[in-house]
């Protein structure tokens, strides 16, 4: 087999943490400080920290589920060197992989989207999703750029001024034009989803159904109930009724509305500005279950595409909807002897399980017909707790 995959993802797919299953003297010094962190203090994204070095890089690539699959197959494989991801970087890391890819030379594409939530800022803001440090940004991206509601154009030119429009109504900035700043959700972190949770909480502290103090500590929010801080969190939940009226008239409602909503633009951007051309060439496109709960707003957003290309995850014979099933059993926090790192991403283990997920439903899928290897993959045990 000539042709390889394309994987396009966020760190799981990079392979974040594998590292430190090395053994390479280089990482000694987590284990010495009992201290692991994926962004260094300067803010280097991992994949680009002078910390993390080439031999790091070498093992991590070797034992990440997109080498074991193409090795599987005796093939090569694309993954974008960036760890982490929202929707709109895998986008773009995807047609960035396409443009340096031909995909008269690619099988399959691989796709692992992540939490839809990821990005979802109240003000755009370019610096804090990481997007103004992705390297060779690729002109057919302006079209996700537009899909999101951001201007096309230069990212730098992007300000923390300007309101996205993605999905509100716009009738809660009207409204509060006056007094509403870039800094003023800073409180929850200008993201909607921390916004519209704290309201949830809120909303039942209003019913009477519980303390104001429950109701802000609930939402991880800095215990303050004085006259000021009641007043602006007023018109959080006013101006998030305002806002976003149109998913529902409660705010439970409205967060899984717009969640599926999430969902179902990031598939059918998909089909509309890659899958035609993946075609084209006679190349599959797969999806990888995200690797949280979300993973029942991608499949309710009820398109074909996707539902019709999911890779299950398979184990002890039987079929899973999705990772987070297992997710807690194969962190790399959960190895034994890896609890100090707080890392919450794949082990070696957890790597061999969706490898194996992947390869299974090429088999069964007939994706790759003819193509096979005898390559066994799963022969090593690790310690699981």
């Amino acid at each position: 087999m000539n042709k390889g995959f394309i994987f396009s993802g966020d760190s799981f797919v990079w392979g974040e943490g594998l590292e430190l299953f090395s053994n390479l003297p280089s990482t000694y010094k987590y284990f010495r400080q009992r201290k692991y962190s994926m962004e260094s203090e300067d803010g280097h994204n991992r994949a680009w920290n002078p910390e993390y070095k080439n031999s790091m890089r070498m093992f991590q690539q070797k034992n990440r589920f997109a080498r074991l699959v193409a090795n599987h197959f005796d093939t090569w494989e694309d993954v974008y060197d960036r760890n982490g991801g929202c929707p709109y970087t895998i986008i773009d890391e995807l047609f960035t992989q396409i443009n340096r890819t031909p995909l008269t030379d690619v099988a399959s594409i691989i796709i692992h989207p992540s939490d839809p939530w990821r990005s979802v800022d109240i003000y755009s803001n370019p610096n804090y999703n990481g997007i103004k440090s992705i390297k060779g940004i690729h002109p057919s991206s302006k079209y996700f750029q537009s899909f999101r509601g951001l201007p096309p154009g230069n990212l730098s030119q992007f300000s923390l001024s300007k309101p996205i429009p993605y999905f509100g109504t716009n009738r809660g900035f009207d409204k509060y034009k006056d007094i509403i700043t870039e800094n003023y959700f800073s409180l929850v972190e200008n993201n909607f989803l921390r916004l519209l949770t704290f309201c949830v909480s809120y909303d039942e502290y209003k019913k009477g159904n519980r303390t104001l103090e429950t109701a802000i500590e609930d939402c991880y929010l800095p215990i303050d109930t004085s006259d000021d801080a009641i007043k602006k969190y007023d018109i959080y939940y006013d101006f998030c009724k305002l806002e976003l009226s149109q998913y529902g008239n409660t705010f439970e409602k409205i967060i899984n509305e717009l969640e599926i909503k999430l969902c179902r633009d990031f598939i059918q951007f998909i089909e509309k500005h890659i899958k035609p051309n993946a075609d084209k060439y006679g190349v599959n496109i797969s999806f990888l279950p995200v690797w949280n709960e979300r993973w029942v707003s991608y499949k309710n957003a009820k398109c074909s595409f996707y539902n019709d290309n999911i890779i299950e995850i398979y184990k002890d014979g039987k079929y899973y909807p999705s990772f987070s099933f297992f997710w807690q059993e194969y962190m790399i926090e959960k190895t034994k002897g890896y609890e100090w790192t707080n890392n919450m991403h794949p082990n070696l283990e957890g790597h061999k399980l969706i490898a194996n997920s992947i390869i299974d439903y090429f088999k069964r899928k007939n994706i790759l017909e003819g193509i096979d290897s005898s390559n066994n993959i799963f022969e090593t045990e690790f310690s699981i707790i």
